[in-house]
């Protein structure tokens, strides 16, 4: 039975990490981790386990087996500190907003013979294996297009009762925010504060996730861009709708001819649903995956592929299972730990989103005729 920690006692870990653990019979839930008291002692009374003010607390009071980590931000100081200390970590997204740094935190796993595993949780959904192994059906890819249309959290948290927060200690949040602030400022540098908020706030907030869904199936995360777009700009109290066509690249078949990638990213603050899909087009037919909306356990993701035959355009459906994409993450991250299979959601595929992330945003900057600094340019 692996015994499992969570730290930060959110949104995403209310409403999906911490039921999977209580359903899943290979682990066991021994506490929660958050800064605020008032939320971790709803939690810990409604799990019956106890709550720690800080992971270091934890440490030294109950014996702990793997972190999953769910603090707003990077969580690159956390893993750190628990790979250090010879835990195992499922680190929600972003590990890190520097690709450098979340490289040296799977060198630590790996020095350490840790496993540490991102929660990109659509990499585990069995539609997208399903997916690469058809895509050969559909001959060679002309084109992908990624859409997402994004409601406010609100609505796609509404089936949830979720915990509040309180209570929290000033000063320590004043230092948590300045060490993700700088961070960010090693990557984009201080100025500029509304690219900034795109790339730690969209980019590694939201549209990774289509990063390492591309990753899933066979193609390396865009880091060369024809066209990038952002409107409203700036986007005074809400995200902006994002356009971009970028250079699309097969990651194990050099020979495959470079395609071309369209993402759109598009805002609805109230929009009724989250929606998102990948589509392919190919010489020989099409291949659409319409993925689960995020925040729910049993939800499906759908599959069409349609071929282009001698008697017309023949469509196939198929439905991925109901067991969830972080069911099988949490499977497959205790599979990883026991040996019994292998981390596909890593510390370097991470590495590679943030990459693509920050040649995304400059490319809209580049737009905007604005340069940004930052340690971290491609």
């Amino acid at each position: 039975m692996l015994r499992i920690l969570v730290v930060g006692a959110g949104t995403i870990a209310q409403s999906v990490h911490l039921p999977a653990i209580s359903q899943d019979p290979n682990t066991d839930l021994v506490g929660v981790v958050d800064i605020s008291p008032i939320r971790a002692q709803a939690l810990s009374q409604a799990y019956g386990v106890p709550h720690f003010p800080s992971l270091e607390v934890a440490l030294s009071e109950i014996q702990v087996d793997a972190v999953i980590l769910c603090v707003p931000g990077e969580q690159a100081g956390l893993a750190e500190q628990a790979l250090t200390a010879g835990l195992h970590v499922l680190s929600e997204k972003p590990l890190a907003l520097s690709p450098h740094r979340a490289r040296e935190l799977g060198d630590l796993a790996m020095l350490r013979d840790l496993v540490l595993w991102v929660g990109y949780m659509k990499m585990e959904d069995p539609i997208l294996q399903s997916g690469r192994a058809l895509l050969e059906r559909i001959g060679e890819v002309q084109l992908v297009v990624m859409k997402v249309h994004h409601p406010a959290d609100e609505t796609a948290t509404a089936h949830v009762r979720l915990f509040p927060a309180g209570g929290e200690d000033p000063a320590r949040v004043a230092d948590l925010v300045a060490a993700n602030e700088a961070a960010l400022t090693q990557v984009l540098g201080p100025d500029h504060e509304s690219f900034r908020r795109l790339y730690a706030d969209v980019m590694m907030g939201s549209v990774v996730h289509q990063f390492s869904v591309l990753r899933a199936l066979g193609y390396k995360p865009p880091t060369s861009y024809f066209h990038a777009d952002a409107w409203p700009w700036p986007a005074h109290g809400r995200p902006p709708n994002l356009l971009a066509v970028g250079k699309l690249v097969h990651e194990s078949n050099p020979r495959t001819p470079i395609t071309r990638v369209v993402i759109e990213w598009v805002w609805g603050q109230d929009a009724p649903a989250y929606t998102e899909s990948i589509e392919f087009v190919g010489s020989g037919g099409t291949l659409r995956i319409d993925l689960a909306a995020p925040y729910l356990l049993e939800a499906a993701s759908k599959l069409t592929i349609g071929l282009n035959g001698p008697t017309g355009h023949v469509s196939e459906i198929q439905f991925g299972d109901h067991f969830g994409s972080y069911r099988h993450q949490l499977t497959n991250f205790v599979h990883a730990i026991t040996g019994d299979g292998p981390i596909t959601s890593t510390a370097a595929g991470a590495a590679a989103d943030a990459e693509a992330s920050i040649a995304f945003v400059r490319a809209v900057a580049a737009t905007f005729q604005v340069t940004l600094g930052g340690e971290d340019s491609l």
